[in-house]
């Protein structure tokens, strides 16, 4: 995936608003099928909406709550992060400003899954894994030292 510079401002709006869209329906106590921007579509443009698609899994029947609203970011990153290889430091603020105002199960669940990928993080060849990879990493990376996260990390 090639992008130019005049990409990265649309990219960034359209992202800004996916998390807008995540959060609203959070905030309703309610969660996504399967979290990826695959299933998600621009409705309208003045005002910007976004709508979600793909109804066929219920997380709910295999989690609670908060896991399948953690889980829902969880893959939203891992769908998005292709996008931001070149600019992390801004993927990363977002996902943690769209974490402010969660509730604390959800951003302790999604910091304890998170704690089981670091390894991914510090492979020793890494440049041999390629642009995957990076997406990968960056993704892990950019849920490090998540806001109100209470989750107690393991030492080793």
């Amino acid at each position: 995936f090639k992008q130019n510079a005049q990409d990265i401002p649309r990219i960034r709006k359209l992202f800004g608003n996916c998390l807008d869209a995540i959060k609203q329906l959070h905030q309703q106590d309610q969660y996504m099928s399967q979290g990826f921007v695959r299933n998600m579509l621009k409705v309208s443009d003045n005002p910007v909406q976004i709508g979600f698609i793909d109804f066929e899994d219920d997380p709910l029947t295999v989690m609670n709550l908060p896991q399948a609203q953690a889980r829902d970011l969880i893959l939203f990153i891992n769908s998005t992060a292709r996008f931001f290889v070149g600019d992390s430091e801004f993927f990363q603020q977002q996902i943690h400003k769209f974490l402010e105002g969660h509730k604390p199960a959800v951003i302790n669940n999604i910091q304890k899954t998170n704690d089981k990928l670091l390894w991914v993080t510090k492979v020793p060849f890494q440049k041999a894994l390629g642009h995957d990879y990076q997406k990968l990493k960056i993704g892990i990376l950019s849920l490090q030292n998540l806001p109100l996260s209470t989750h107690k990390r393991e030492v080793k």
